[in-house]
Parts: C-alpha cells; sequence; structure tokens
C-alpha cells in the first residue's frame, strides 16, 4: 500500500469541492473517488514480487512487466513525463474505473458541456459511482435531453497525481495497452484548457505513434500488423457515423418542423444501424453490437 496522501493535494482537492455551492456534493464525490484510489495503490514492484511467489496470473504479471518497460521508452524515446505515475497497481471492484454521461438536445449534434476548475470545460460529466452517473442521467432526460452513459477504463489526473494502472485496462492486447499508456501520458505533457477536441487528438497521435515505435524495436510486426488491420476495420466504420452525423446535421439545420425533423432522425439512424450490422458481418469484427444499440 502507499503511504497517505501528500497534504500538498488537499488544497486543489478542496478548491474542487469549493468551486460552487451548487456543485458541492458532486466534488465532493469526485474528490472522495480520486483519494479512495490513491489510497487503494500497490507499488507495482511489490504485486509483482507477490505473484511471482505465489505463481499466479501470468497474464498480470507479464502485462505489468511489459508496463515499466513502457515507461522507460516512453522517457528516453517518447520524450514524454513519467516520473512516479503508473508504478502502482489498483485492482478495482468494477468493471470501469469511471462512468462519463454526456446530453444533447434531441434535434442538434451540440453536447452539454460543464466546467471544471484548472481542466476547463469538457462536453461530459464523470463519476466514480455507475449509479450516480444514471440518476444524473435521469435528471438531464428530466429536462429534454437525450443522453448516454459510457464506461471509461482510464483518465488522467494531467500529473496532478501519480496515476496507477488499473484492472480495467490491464488485460488489453499490448498494442492496445501500450497506445493507451502512452495516450494519458501525453495528456500531461500538452493539455489545452477547454480544448477537448485538440486534447485528445494530440494524445491520440502520441498514443498511436508511441505504440507503433514501441512494437517496431521489440520486433513485434505480426502484432503490429494485426493491431493496424483492426484500426483500418475501425476507420471504415467511423466512416458511417461520419456520413450518418452529416445527414442528420443537414437535417436538424434544415427545414421542417419538429416532428419532421424527428421522423427523418429515426430513419436516418436505422440506416446506420443495417450499415453497421451489414458491416460487422462481412468483416467479422466484434465489438459493434454497444454501437449498434
Amino acid at each position: 500500500m502507499d503511504a497517505p496522501v501528500s497534504r500538498r493535494w488537499i488544497v486543489p482537492l478542496l478548491l474542487l469541492m469549493l468551486a460552487g455551492c451548487e456543485s458541492v456534493g458532486y466534488y465532493t464525490h469526485v474528490a472522495g473517488g480520486q483519494l479512495k484510489l490513491l489510497a487503494s495503490r500497490e507499488r507495482v514492484d511489490a504485486v509483482l514480487a507477490d505473484l511471482d511467489a505465489r505463481g499466479e496470473n501470468a497474464v498480470l504479471r507479464e502485462r505489468l512487466g511489459d508496463s515499466q518497460r513502457m515507461l522507460q521508452f516512453a522517457e528516453q524515446s517518447l520524450d514524454l513525463e513519467v516520473g512516479d505515475r503508473y508504478r502502482s497497481y489498483v485492482a478495482l471492484d468494477r468493471p470501469n474505473v469511471v462512468w462519463n454521461v454526456f446530453a444533447a438536445p434531441p434535434l442538434s449534434l451540440e453536447p452539454r458541456s460543464w466546467c471544471y476548475p484548472f481542466v476547463g470545460c469538457a462536453p461530459y460529466r464523470g463519476y466514480f459511482d455507475k449509479e450516480r452517473a444514471q440518476a444524473m442521467g435521469a435528471r438531464l432526460e428530466e429536462q429534454g435531453l437525450e443522453t448516454y452513459l459510457g464506461g471509461v477504463s482510464a483518465y488522467s489526473t494531467l500529473g496532478w497525481f501519480d496515476d496507477p494502472l488499473l484492472s480495467s485496462f490491464i488485460s488489453l492486447s499490448e498494442p492496445a495497452f501500450a497506445e493507451l499508456i502512452f495516450h494519458e501520458l501525453a495528456h500531461s505533457r500538452v493539455w489545452i484548457k477547454g480544448d477537448v477536441t485538440f486534447n485528445e487528438s494530440f494524445a491520440s497521435f502520441v498514443g498511436f505513434e508511441g505504440m507503433r515505435q514501441w512494437l517496431g524495436g521489440t520486433g513485434k510486426k505480426d502484432l503490429l500488423d494485426e493491431h493496424l488491420s483492426g484500426q483500418r476495420t475501425w476507420r471504415a466504420a467511423k466512416g458511417m457515423l461520419i456520413t450518418t452525423r452529416n445527414r442528420l446535421d443537414s437535417v436538424y439545420s434544415g427545414s421542417g418542423n419538429a416532428r419532421e425533423k424527428l421522423d427523418a432522425k429515426a430513419v436516418i439512424l436505422a440506416d446506420a444501424r443495417m450499415c453497421l450490422q451489414r458491416y460487422a458481418r462481412s468483416t467479422g469484427a466484434p465489438g459493434y453490437q454497444r454501437l449498434m444499440s
């Protein structure tokens, strides 16, 4: 178990909690969830020693070992700041570390946005507890918004804390795991307050390029080729989504009353589901069921 959280982190947490009276409950939840996560950390070397002694969980042992070599690569080859990040591990009691709530009006592609101290505004509200996230989604739906609840396996505290490795993403394939680690480290390297699109685009580029160099440098071309094939499949699916988005945008900004636009929206979404179903059958690619729903 790591040492207690340093008192130097208490001030930022208190500032979060005092950001606004109407948000005290939310920030108390977020601060409590983050502190609980930090208090649950175990050093990777200690976890590895325990697993070796018991001869258990070869997959976890391999991935934890990989993670430390990836961190060295990130510092030496990618010029990313690592410090004590991902030097510890937390076995969660849930499949996701947080759940994000997204919301938008039924006839708009502009999401509801929330603003936070230090990081700026973002089109989601994150919760450590799924039931809290669901309750928030229900309140937003009562306001006439459409909502989506998405589970998140990893997030970055942008260098405020030494982020741990989590059981929610430790079992990813080596390419996906490397891409995630480099992606999250990139957030601490460059973060433009309030510009989610740039931040995610930058981190995605660093994550992908870092993963490509990592696998190339370790002689795992077959793994890289397999991962790139999956990426091409996903890019094709995203092309379908972009087409759907453009069709929706045309309907939303066009003439016609709300009922007519809602009817047109239903047709467009039905077309998108049909396209994805055909694509999933033709490629044999898994993972589209949630997207189609």
